[in-house]
């Protein structure tokens, strides 16, 4: 159980890095639309 936690807990990190990174990239796709 506790291979599975640490598992996720990677897995939700790398998701959050990738949503801050998608984030950022509409931020400035948007700004530059302005």
């Amino acid at each position: 159980m506790k291979k599975t936690k640490e598992k996720y807990r990677a897995k939700s990190t790398k998701q959050k890095k990738r949503l801050a990174k998608n984030t950022k990239r509409f931020d400035s796709c948007s700004e530059s639309e302005n």
